[in-house]
């Protein structure tokens, strides 16, 4: 299972995700709004007021709109934790609404219109208990404009019924934020679960690292990314030397803690936005993101081959493990399944030169050694 703060950026993530969903669902309904709106106002309010008002709302309803898209945007390159623009976006909805009040102030003498503006404003500020669920924030950043403006303008009447509605608002908006916290905490938990099984279907329960199935779809997803973006990304195949000697002379036991320690230092040594997972067995692979040249992808393996020369703890006994690499780099007509086989191929021909080294695979025949001192070839 992954650890608490990874779980937590990952919600993060999901609640920001299913709110700017919301945030773009809800356009069609703002529009279909106004001009309902614009067109029951009557004779009450001038055209001249309803058409500004409707003018403020296109502005609002575009402005979210623009936030949303944006969002998808930036979201497809990786979490974007600090984009809370659907805030602001959010409190500017809650602001046009409540400029309906300040453009179509109820006269006293009109109770249907008064009650009007009151039942639509209290029922958009119901409508948004769902839509904001996932983010409290953006909860409060509607409402908090509109039920203040609705608020002031009802107890400043001259009115005394208009006066009393104007007190009961206030307790209106405590039930509802009452009511906004179970909403969401109802909905983080279900988020939550659903991440966890999520997360149980993709981890490697020995490692913590990606499983087979999982590390396929990072693979994919980074070789699809690297095919729009021009990038230059690389695969590690890492194969644990001798592994089936430490089983046999040290038990399995001690063969589990030399693969939990081989993934821990493959994570310590990876750089940000790149993928590991175990593919089963002894075997484990990485995806590197962000190459400068193809070089790099023989310079991550040598740190991983440092990184192993470290003994390892097993039980009252240390021992030094060591591993048998291979790297490929994308190239022109390169997929995940030939990333990865020609990965596999590269650390066949390691292993075969007497393991504790790294191959990068240069073609479709040939691979040089680049952690040992001959060259070699791989077919």
């Amino acid at each position: 299972m992954p650890d608490q703060r990874a779980l937590d950026d990952a919600l993060a993530v999901d609640a920001l995700d299913a709110s700017n969903r919301m945030l773009f669902s809800a356009m069609p309904f703002n529009l279909v709004a106004v001009v309902f709106v614009v067109i029951v106002l009557g004779t009450s309010v001038s055209w001249g007021r309803r058409l500004t008002w409707a003018a403020l709302m296109l502005v609002v309803v575009l402005f979210g709109l623009a936030v949303a898209l944006a969002y998808q945007r930036r979201r497809r390159a990786g979490p974007i934790l600090s984009w809370r623009w659907g805030v602001v976006a959010s409190a500017g909805a809650g602001a046009g609404w409540a400029s309906l009040v300040l453009i179509a102030l109820p006269p006293v003498n009109q109770g249907a219109f008064r009650a009007f503006i009151l039942v639509l404003m209290l029922g958009v500020s119901s409508v948004s208990l769902m839509s904001t669920a996932a983010s409290r924030g953006r909860f409060f950043a509607f409402n908090v404009p509109m039920i203040a403006t609705l608020t002031a303008v009802y107890l400043g009447s001259s009115d005394h019924a208009t006066r009393m509605l104007g007190m009961a608002i206030p307790l209106y908006a405590v039930v509802m934020a009452v009511m906004n916290a179970q909403t969401h905490d109802i909905v983080t938990t279900n988020m939550r679960l659903k991440h966890e099984l999520r997360e149980a279907a993709m981890i490697d329960p020995l490692t913590g690292l990606l499983n087979r199935r999982a590390f396929s779809g990072a693979l994919d997803a980074a070789v699809a990314q690297a095919r729009r973006s021009r990038e230059l990304i690389g695969v590690l195949y890492v194969d644990v030397d001798n592994f089936k000697g430490i089983n046999d002379h040290f038990g399995h036991d001690a063969g589990d803690r030399v693969l939990v320690e081989v993934g821990i230092r493959l994570r310590d040594v990876l750089r940000t936005g790149d993928s590991c997972g175990r593919l089963g067995g002894d075997e484990f692979a990485v995806v590197a993101r962000g190459l400068d040249h193809h070089r790099d992808v023989a310079e991550i393996a040598q740190r991983v081959l440092t990184a192993l020369d470290e003994p390892v703890n097993i039980g009252v006994d240390r021992m030094t493990v060591s591993a048998s690499i291979g790297g490929s780099v994308i190239g022109d007509d390169s997929d995940a399944a030939s990333l990865l086989a020609e990965a596999d191929t590269a650390q066949y021909r390691a292993k075969r030169a007497g393991g504790r080294r790294a191959v990068t695979y240069k073609d479709r025949y040939a691979a040089s050694v680049v952690a040992g001192s001959d060259t070699s070839r791989a077919g």
